[in-house]
């Protein structure tokens, strides 16, 4: 019996994260800066960050993961720039626990247009061959 519970497979991979506590409208609370990935998935990610999150709490991540909108179905795709765009979802907290001086957070996203997703699972499905 396979003791998987995840619904997408995960791929390791080091992007850069901003997280803030999501709010309506925005809190101005400050952002955490510097936060790592250690894997990705479409419907979620684990990251390190310098700031504790509790499971529960909803966030706002911006993930840097260059060239994901390139898998963007989109009819008009306007020039690229040099730099990517961020990957931007809101997310609730479904683990958090302390990692020496840090914090390891398990996101699952729960704020994301399908359309994002399905770009996130083709770059990722690419990154995993």
């Amino acid at each position: 019996m396979d003791s998987e519970k995840r619904k997408f497979s995960r791929i390791d991979q080091d992007v850069m994260v901003s997280c803030e506590k999501y709010s309506i409208p925005r809190s101005g609370e400050a952002a955490c800066e510097g936060a790592t990935t250690r894997n990705i998935s479409p419907g979620g990610v684990l990251f390190i960050s310098p700031v504790s999150y509790e499971v529960g709490d909803v966030l706002r991540l911006e993930l840097k993961i260059p060239g994901w909108e390139n898998y963007k179905a989109e009819f008009y795709k306007p020039d690229r720039l040099s730099e990517s765009q961020p990957f931007i979802v809101i997310c609730n907290v479904v683990r958090s626990s302390p990692q020496g001086k840090d914090f390891e957070i398990g996101v699952e996203f729960t704020g994301l247009d399908d359309g994002h997703q399905l770009a996130l699972r083709k770059y990722l499905g690419r990154r995993k061959k």
